[in-house]
């Protein structure tokens, strides 16, 4: 898919679930693409095909901007360097949270959040131990 169409996709998403989307950010060089409100939540978002293409430079400043806006940053991506990302899944890239938009649908419409996150060696959920002890009693 094209990096224009993931763009429009993202936006899509974050209007169908009541988000203000700002225009698309075309100062180059380009930290983030958009920034979305919704209440006390703002996203700033990097879209790009790739998730490993974001450098440490370009995260480094969508976080500092991010935190500027007191905002959150997130990268929507399609791959990895070596697979799809999964529906469900939240990857860490430079220390910023990245999903797909299916992912990003999922949480921010459906209101189901993201519960398994990949790292090296594969896909993970955490578990609440006490609460399963106690429910095995």
């Amino acid at each position: 898919m094209s990096q224009e169409r993931l763009l429009q996709m993202v936006i899509s998403v974050l209007i169908t679930a009541d988000f203000e989307v700002s225009d698309r950010c075309d100062i180059r060089p380009r930290s983030f693409d958009l920034v979305s409100k919704r209440g006390d939540l703002i996203l700033i978002i990097k879209v790009v095909s790739h998730i490993d293409s974001v450098s440490e430079d370009v995260a480094s400043d969508l976080s500092l901007i991010a935190w500027h806006l007191r905002g959150t940053p997130l990268i929507i991506g399609e791959r990895t360097r070596d697979a799809e990302l999964e529906r469900g899944a939240v990857y860490l890239r430079n220390g910023i949270n990245a999903m797909n938009v299916a992912t990003l649908y999922d949480d921010l419409v459906e209101g189901i959040p993201p519960l398994v996150y990949a790292s090296p060696g594969g896909l993970y959920v955490n578990i609440d131990g006490e609460l399963v002890r106690s429910l095995r009693e």
